[in-house]
């Protein structure tokens, strides 16, 4: 059996970008395409790694499009599908009416309510087969194979419950999952990374989604293959300047084929804006499908004043233009320009708190400013006090993720 593999769809991702309207329809054109490849190469089997949705309430347009989409997916010739939960307890079995698709959960779209969510409604309606632990057997004449599942699990119960996992129950084997891994992933403070050693043994492939670029890596014994999204979705190094790709699976072959018609992005680096000018027209002197997305990054000392409108218009229907300006001013300038509206005694204060927000970027919280006025204070009881009553202000997405409220083990585990 052919398969074809894919990752982080993000449908709905863009449907209030206010800056570029037409990239709304960037999710759905990568999905579209990579479904038309499945199609032209007459795969049999079509898996998913998760973040099929943006968010875990799609809208109903963006539902609308999910829906037309697999929908046109072509009949399946003689598959049949039998799905067991993970002690092998047979669920339900059933010929599919269209090519399956096969697919986890991933953290954009995961719901805790595992009998009523995304994907167990389109599994209802017979569009999907929800893969979460799960071992899904797909059979074509006296060809099988197995796909186990393990969607997106919060980072206090993911080691936990990979090792509930068993070894591979087929001899063609797949495991289907949603998590960064140490050794495929970059280090990140906020997430836990999955050492490979704890994946179950035995199966041919172990197939990744969550990270946006493309790894084809063996790590601890194990092949870890990760397609990236087909979209793009942020403007960081590696989800930048590369192509989108889903993987197409043949028995012990696997070759990587780009998706096209999406859109692509670039960075540009300049000190002024003279510079990112020319850089920009020298990158749209080559031929491309859409407007790219072009990351403008400006370094250096700060000479001039960039009105990005302006930059905007100058390339209007040619790029999609975002600035991240980082120039400096120079030290002394930067010290004149809040000495005069703050005291002294509050002068050295007020800079630390913008080194440290300037620093911590996102991860800044307002409890911190609190708790670290009382510490320069020399109140440090209160301080002792604040922290013990757990009184700290998380953001709503950070509280979604750290605090899962009621049924949390129940919903991983079951």
């Amino acid at each position: 059996m052919k398969l074809l593999f894919l990752s982080d769809t993000h449908l709905g991702f863009g449907r209030r970008h206010r800056d570029y309207p037409e990239r709304r329809e960037d999710a759905y054109r990568g999905f579209k395409n990579a479904l038309k490849i499945a199609v032209d190469e007459s795969v049999d089997l079509i898996l998913h790694a998760g973040d099929f949705f943006d968010s875990v309430r799609p809208s109903f347009e963006t539902l609308s499009e999910a829906v037309e989409l697999l929908t046109s997916l072509p009949p399946a010739e003689g598959i049949e599908v039998t799905v067991r939960d993970l002690g092998g307890k047979e669920l339900f079995t059933y010929a599919p009416a269209r090519i399956p698709l096969i697919a986890v959960h991933g953290n954009h779209d995961w719901n805790q309510n595992r009998e009523n969510n995304i994907y167990t409604l389109l599994e209802r309606a017979g569009l999907l087969v929800y893969a979460h632990r799960r071992i899904v057997e797909i059979r074509k004449g006296d060809e099988s194979i197995c796909v186990v599942g393990m969607g997106w699990i919060p980072d206090k119960y993911v080691e936990r419950v990979i090792s509930s996992y068993s070894v591979a129950p087929c001899d063609r084997s797949y495991f289907l999952f949603h998590q960064p891994v140490k050794g495929l992933y970059p280090s990140n403070p906020r997430e836990k990374l999955l050492p490979p050693s704890l994946f179950p043994p035995g199966y041919g492939l172990y197939l990744g989604g969550h990270l946006h670029w493309i790894v084809d890596k063996e790590v601890a014994g194990k092949r870890f293959l990760i397609p990236g999204s087909t979209v793009i979705t942020s403007l960081k190094e590696g989800e930048m300047d590369r192509p989108r790709i889903v993987y197409l699976i043949d028995g012990s072959a696997v070759r990587p084929v780009e998706i096209p018609g999406v859109r692509r992005a670039f960075l540009v680096e300049a000190s002024s804006l003279e510079e990112a000018i020319k850089k920009i027209e020298e990158l749209l002197a080559k031929p491309h499908e859409l407007p790219p997305i072009v990351k403008v990054v400006l370094e250096g000392e700060r000479r001039e004043e960039v009105d990005v409108e302006q930059l905007r218009e100058l390339f209007k229907g040619k790029a999609l233009i975002y600035v991240f300006d980082r120039r400096r001013d120079s030290f002394f300038e930067r010290i004149r320009s809040v000495k005069h509206e703050v005291s002294a005694e509050a002068f050295g204060r007020d800079l630390v708190f913008s080194i440290l927000r300037e620093k911590m970027g996102e991860d800044w919280e307002d409890w911190m400013e609190k708790l670290l006025n009382l510490l320069m204070e020399g109140k440090d009881d209160e301080a002792l006090n604040f922290l013990l009553r757990g009184d700290l202000e998380l953001s709503p997405s950070k509280e979604k993720v750290e605090k899962p409220k009621g049924g949390i083990l129940d919903w991983v585990e079951g």
